[in-house]
């Protein structure tokens, strides 16, 4: 065994450790996303409607495509625990009073889905 020399300073110091930890936290904690998924949800399904300002209506299999097909976004890959769904995508929408009706949206089909309007009260209140 190597003799500990008392000159030398310890890299290993107990009494250190309470405090990086504090530090390391504030670090980490300032750099994440602190939003709920379900804001995080509106806040993309805002993104998708800003991208055309005159779409009035989505459909539910479109907003799942487009909301899963970026990595960079809640469903496509930032919260992988289940995949989204039409299904998964009402429960979630319904937290925030928001159920899909029958839309019609242009050059499509007429299928199930959300109008713009629907959302406007929630991205007021959750959406920075």
């Amino acid at each position: 065994m190597v003799p500990f020399n008392r000159n030398q300073r310890s890299l290993f110091r107990p009494e250190d450790w309470g405090e990086k930890a504090r530090a390391a936290a504030i670090r980490i904690e300032g750099k994440a996303d602190n939003r709920t998924v379900g804001v995080r949800l509106l806040t993309d399904i805002k993104a998708l409607f800003d991208v055309d300002p005159l779409a009035h209506c989505m459909s539910s299999a479109a907003m799942v495509e487009a909301l899963t097909k970026d990595s960079e976004k809640i469903m496509g890959g930032a919260y992988p625990r289940q995949a989204l769904t039409q299904a998964r995508l009402a429960r979630l929408l319904d937290a925030y009073g928001i159920t899909s009706q029958t839309v019609s949206p242009p050059g499509q089909k007429d299928a199930k889905g959300y109008y713009r309007s629907q959302f406007e009260d929630a991205w007021s209140r959750y959406v920075p």
